[in-house]
């Protein structure tokens, strides 16, 4: 038996939360989770926590239990915004990209309330990120896409 809490509701103080899922879809773009009771979520590929040359279809399979954190919950969608990063993977990154490294944003696609994009610094470095609007300024009425 798990230990991990059991999510069977939208409704449910989500945010942190660490649980199990099990991948029903693959894209480029992130991997399909299902949770009991039907409810379904999202890991953009940048949550996944794999290296540049790694692609989701090639490191996950449908059926695949996956261990998740929900970082957000989009209710418009009937979704939960998951996280497959692990410790070693922020540490990793944290390895490459220090605070204040300096580089430009790519932006490869605008969605409902994110940005997808690749922020590449000036040594080449890459990373595929996520950026939620209200992180695009300090300014909320200037947060829309």
């Amino acid at each position: 038996k798990s230990e991990l809490r059991r999510i069977s509701s939208l409704d449910m103080k989500l945010q942190g939360t660490l649980t199990h899922g099990v991948i029903t879809g693959i894209e480029s773009y992130g991997i399909f989770v299902t949770f009991c009771g039907g409810i379904k979520g999202l890991a953009h590929v940048s949550e996944l926590g794999l290296s540049v040359n790694e692609t989701p279809e090639s490191c996950f399979d449908v059926g695949q239990v996956v261990k998740c954190k929900i970082i957000g919950v989009r209710k418009s969608r009937k979704q939960l915004v998951l996280s497959l990063q692990t410790q070693s993977n922020k540490q990793n990154l944290e390895a490459d990209f220090k605070v204040g490294t300096t580089g430009s944003i790519r932006v490869n696609k605008i969605l409902e309330n994110d940005i997808e994009c690749t922020f590449v610094t000036n040594n080449d470095g890459k990373q595929d990120a996520l950026i939620h609007v209200s992180h695009l300024s300090d300014n909320v009425s200037a947060t829309k896409i």
